[in-house]
């Protein structure tokens, strides 16, 4: 399940709403209106209306899906599917999944990402695949990667204020 809270009048649950086993990624649209939770159990995200907290879709995607992120004028959102080594592409107005993007290379595990100020381009991490992927938006294509190193305890970070890729100190 997953909780709306009005933190800012009473602190209290507001409602309890059902999503997928293992929910892992919450984010929300660029317009604020929804809510979408990744399911890593059901290979699904659960899309919630925030004005009326309940659940209004549910959308497979590929198997371990960890984050959604949106294009700036939320048109599409992207889903990392981590064990398929996929990201999935979905139409938000639509409900559902229109594309999927295979990532190339070995170990590529697509979990979180960013979306550079233009919408052009996508950049996801790939966990043990050492790189961040560069997704060209206009094409879905996987265009390139950039080598980010070995996954220890420092962790990629990207900045979305400003679409940059750095290693935070440990």
């Amino acid at each position: 399940d997953v909780c709306s809270s009005d933190l800012a009048e009473t602190g209290k649950t507001v409602a309890a709403i059902k999503v997928g086993g293992e929910p892992e990624g919450v984010n929300i649209s660029p317009d604020g209106k929804h809510v979408y939770v990744t399911s890593e159990e059901d290979s699904t995200v659960h899309v919630i209306d925030v004005a009326r907290p309940r659940a209004i879709r549910t959308i497979p995607v590929g198997p371990r899906p960890r984050t959604t992120t949106f294009l700036p004028d939320g048109s599409r959102a992207y889903v990392p599917a981590e064990n398929g080594g996929e990201i999935r592409v979905i139409d938000t107005a639509a409900g559902k999944q229109v594309g999927v993007i295979k990532l190339t290379g070995e170990l590529q595990r697509p979990m979180g990402g960013v979306v550079s100020p233009d919408g052009k381009t996508l950049y996801m991490t790939t966990g043990r695949g050492k790189t961040v992927a560069i997704i060209d938006t206009a094409t879905n294509a996987h265009v390139g990667s950039i080598e980010v190193g070995e996954r220890d305890r420092k962790s990629t970070r990207l900045n979305s204020s400003h679409t940059d890729i750095s290693r935070m100190p440990s």
